[in-house]
């Protein structure tokens, strides 16, 4: 028979991860309110789905008064790996499971982008999350998910609409990821502000270079752009255009979905401040960035603030450690 505190207790000394223990005593609350015990556990788990995950932070979000998204993130994280290491060690089967976790993220079916769309549409989670920028490591994560998308097969992408979606979203992320652009400036690209040859973007009179791997997904595009038009007898000078031709609309709700499937957050803003805040940290002057990306005031002043208080921290740690060095420190 297989008893939950031996398995923590196992898991625990493989994966001594901060957090993981105190997430794993809000499952345990869980099973006992769904009324499983040791006699039931193995069965239960190895039963258990996507949909289970979610009514389990669903438990956890109402028992904890959790406002996080990164909190929420953290525990679904913890259960994840807890079941991971049941199926490594041998102690449940539970090959559905194992589908749906390996399921490419751009499908609504994986693991993570039912978790994350589940997230992101929970109102208990919106408190504080939306000020700020996406987080460096989270932006990590969004390029390494968006580069999983733009691997989606060309002869798919120009044939369901579908993953020719998924694949302009993740382009258009990764755009606003490095570039910082308001989204409406991104529906106004021409297709020949792109110059292929010398791997250069032209936006709002400047001229940048775009990063190695990008461009070579901005090639892979471009070829299922051309098809996609070609297939249903139809011409765009824009850049970036609809399955059907026609022109992206200045207010999107299918990449902010996409992203919500990616990381549990829908804001495209998120994405914005973090590239402006990046370029600000930078020394980039403001009037250069505002005429490139064409944001704000409000925009540009919230990223302002954060390297604001950025340099207010680092600083008193610089002047506090300076203090603690000198000579008469130990005399006074």
């Amino acid at each position: 028979m297989m008893k939950f505190a031996q398995s923590v207790s196992s898991f625990l000394n493989a994966k001594p991860i901060q957090g993981y223990e105190s997430n794993l005593k809000v499952f345990r609350e869980f099973l006992k309110n769904r009324g499983i015990s040791d006699n039931t556990l193995k069965v239960y788990l190895q039963g258990m789905r996507t949909k289970a995950f979610i009514e389990s932070l669903n438990f956890y979000i109402d028992n904890r008064g959790v406002s996080s998204i990164d909190t929420a993130q953290r525990y679904v994280s913890a259960l994840k790996e807890y079941f991971l290491f049941l199926i490594d060690e041998g102690l449940i089967i539970n090959n559905e499971l194992l589908n749906e976790i390996g399921l490419p993220i751009y499908s609504e079916k994986s693991f993570r982008n039912q978790l994350n769309t589940s997230i992101s549409e929970d109102k208990r989670l919106e408190k504080g999350d939306f000020v700020k920028g996406f987080s460096e490591n989270v932006a990590i994560d969004l390029i390494a998910s968006c580069d999983e998308t733009l691997k989606i097969d060309i002869k798919q992408a120009v044939s369901k609409k579908n993953l020719y979606n998924s694949f302009l979203s993740a382009l258009i992320i990764k755009l606003l990821l490095f570039t910082g652009l308001a989204y409406r400036q991104v529906t106004k690209i021409s297709l020949a502000a792109y110059s292929e040859r010398y791997n250069v973007l032209s936006i709002n009179g400047f001229r940048i270079h775009m990063p190695i791997i990008m461009s070579d997904q901005i090639r892979r595009y471009i070829s299922i752009r051309e098809t996609v038009l070609y297939n249903i007898k139809q011409q765009s000078e824009l850049f970036f255009v609809e399955f059907d031709g026609k022109n992206l609309a200045y207010m999107t709700s299918r990449t902010a979905k996409f992203l919500a499937g990616l990381s549990g957050r829908k804001d495209l803003n998120g994405l914005i401040k973090y590239a402006i805040t990046s370029m600000i940290r930078k020394g980039v002057n403001e009037s250069i960035i505002k005429k490139f990306t064409g944001v704000g005031d409000t925009i540009y002043n919230s990223c302002q603030d954060i390297v604001n208080d950025e340099m207010d921290e680092n600083s008193t740690r610089y002047l506090d450690s300076k203090l603690r060095s000198l000579k008469i420190w130990d005399l006074l």
